[in-house]
Formats: C-alpha cells, structure tokens, sequence
C-alpha cells in the first residue's frame, strides 16, 4: 500500500574550468605585404606616431601580419584588438572602449579562442604583441616597443571533450518474465565535461528498458544503470547484440559505445507486483529533507526499481533519482533547495518486470 506524507519545509551547481593548451598566434609588422601564411590585420600609416586603417583599406604601407588565425573579418563572438575612429586615417582606442564604430579583429583558427589584453612595456605570460598605442583612447598607434601600451593577445587551443563508456557485466542471461541490468560508467578523457545521454540502439522484441538516470555529466566520471525487463513473450535469443551509446549534448558530438549481449531463456520464476511504503522524512531542515520509503517485497523479481516522486501538491510532479535494490529493505533520497515554511507531499515507487 502508499501513501502520502506531508512534509514541511534541488539544485547542485557544478563549475567546471576548461582545459587548454596553447595555441601559435605570431604577429610582426612588414612593409606592404604579408608573407605567406599571415593576414594583415592593421594598416599603419607610419611605424611611429602613425594613424591607422582597417585591412579592407589600401592607402597605408605598414602592415601588421599574423600567422595562426584564420581572417579578420568582425562578427559575433571574434575578438577586437582595437577600435578606430574610422576606416582609414584613423585615431584608435582600445577595444574594450566605447568611443569608436570600427573594430579591428582576429578571428581564431577552428578549435581556438583568442583573447587580447594591454600591457605596459612588453607583452607576457605567452601574449603576442601586434603594436603599441599612445593612449587609451584618441590614440596614436605605432610598431611594438615605440609606446608604453602593448596590444598584446593570445590563441590557445580548446580540447575536444571526450569519454569512454564501461559496462559492468557486458553479458547477461535472463528468463522470460523477468528482468536483468547492467551498470554503465562513462569516464571523461579530455576537454570539458558535458552532459551525456545514455541510448541502447537494438532491443529484443518483448523487451523493454529503463535508466537509472537517463543521462549524466562526467567530471571525472558518473554512472546509471540499465534494466531490461523481458516479457512473457520476448523473444528467445542468444548472446543478442544490444549496443549501448552515450552521446554529448554540448557541442562536441563526443560519443561512446559497448555492446551488451543479453541472452533470453524460456522458464523463469513468476513475477508479482512488488510491495512498497512511504515512511516519515527525517531529517528535515529549513532546505532540505530526507525522504524515506521501504521495499516490502521484490514480488519474485531479482531486481527493483525504487524512487520518490514529490512536490508542494498531491499532484508531486517531481522525481527522484531511479535507484535499483536487489534486496528488501530501507531506502531513501536527498533533497535540497526546498523552499522555508512550505508544504511538500512525497510518494515511494517501486516497480519490477511483472509491474510495468
């Protein structure tokens, strides 16, 4: 039997840094054109003391070239250097001032990011310098070295988010009118964790499936379970190819896969709905609660599935995290984030292969 309990009374942040490894951004002025390789990024009128112009103009001879990028063209999300007061003949500021419409710019190589800063004297900690500028804004602009504000900036190299994906056992066999699982763990290798999505691409016929958690984030490394639960009718197989993907939503399009080899039997145990009860929260805080339920039974089954579903209704209308018990006994779920003074109403689920 379940039932409600009232409660009076989720959210985990988590921060991951990038991984980065530098990049080659090389800039050197030079008199009316670039080598092969470079782009002219900023046009001088002279190599001192000197107004400029943006690249697309063609009345000045001292150019600043640079290797490692792959335009200058400006747009969403490309890095300026500086800005203009026109498109030639041109008074310049830094690119993080407001005074001026025309935006010198780089735009990095696939899988970089550049970024740009200004230094006084000399440009450091692995910045290359493209020139130097009297002043702030309303600047005059000169070769490296001449003012005592460097325009210096930095490429460096993203690294593509990837992962494997273990399974723990890689084969199973089962009876008609059960179920069976297998524990998937996906390991982060380089780059950026994001968000995985787990998806077995075949299943037998009569068969059908369910995640402990549907999708996951390896920082270092996260985990679900999968459960088959196999009809009285699925099909009779052996060593039936079931292969198990985790696909990145970020961007990368990392993905992973193993195959799981399920072989299905014709006898089995008879299997019965599994018996549940909601037992009081405790503990409870200002934000958070305990929640606590306990399996009756396993109703014939080798496994359940355990959850909670709460919220400031009877509707619920949350989840908690899909566990898996192969045993009857106590379980619980954590929550936090909750809401001071409010009323919260909780529910204990469990499920098998003959409840579904």
């Amino acid at each position: 039997m379940k039932k409600l309990i009232i409660l009076s009374l989720s959210v985990l942040l988590l921060f991951i840094l990038a991984d980065t490894t530098e990049a080659t951004l090389s800039c050197l002025p030079r008199s009316s054109s670039c080598l092969a390789g470079e782009n002219v990024v900023l046009k001088m009128s002279a190599s001192s003391n000197a107004h400029a112009e943006l690249p697309s103009q063609s009345n000045y001879s001292n150019y600043v070239c640079c290797s490692g990028i792959s335009g200058t063209l400006c747009g969403s999300g490309i890095t300026a250097f500086l800005k203009l007061s026109a498109l030639t003949n041109a008074q310049v500021e830094r690119a993080d001032y407001f005074n001026y419409a025309n935006s010198a710019c780089l735009i990095p190589l696939a899988g970089e990011t550049i970024s740009c800063n200004y230094q006084p004297t000399s440009c450091s900690g692995g910045y290359t310098c493209l020139a130097s500028i009297s002043a702030d804004t309303n600047a005059h602009v000169a070769q490296c070295g001449v003012y005592s504000t460097q325009v210096c900036c930095f490429a460096s190299t993203v690294e593509q988010f990837t992962f494997t994906l273990n399974l723990n056992p890689a084969s199973r066999t089962a009876f008609r009118n059960s179920q069976t699982y297998t524990d998937i763990q996906l390991v982060r290798q380089t780059g950026t964790a994001e968000n995985v999505v787990f998806n077995p691409l075949t299943v037998p016929n009569g068969v059908t499936y369910q995640f402990s958690s549907p999708n996951c984030t390896p920082t270092i490394n996260c985990n679900s379970t999968l459960t088959f639960f196999i009809s009285d009718y699925a099909d009779l197989v052996t060593n039936y190819n079931i292969n198990i993907c985790g696909t990145a939503t970020g961007g990368s399009g990392a993905s992973a896969c193993q195959n799981f080899y399920l072989t299905i039997t014709d006898s089995g145990t008879q299997i019965v709905a599994p018996t549940v009860s909601t037992d009081v929260a405790n503990p409870v805080g200002q934000t958070t609660a305990t929640l606590n339920g306990t399996l009756g039974s396993l109703g014939g089954a080798s496994l359940c599935l355990v959850w909670f579903e709460w919220g400031p209704t009877t509707s619920l209308g949350n989840s908690t995290a899909v566990q898996t018990k192969t045993l009857q006994g106590t379980f619980s779920a954590s929550l936090s984030g909750l809401n001071p003074n409010t009323k919260y109403y909780f529910q204990a689920f469990a499920k098998n292969g003959g409840s579904w």
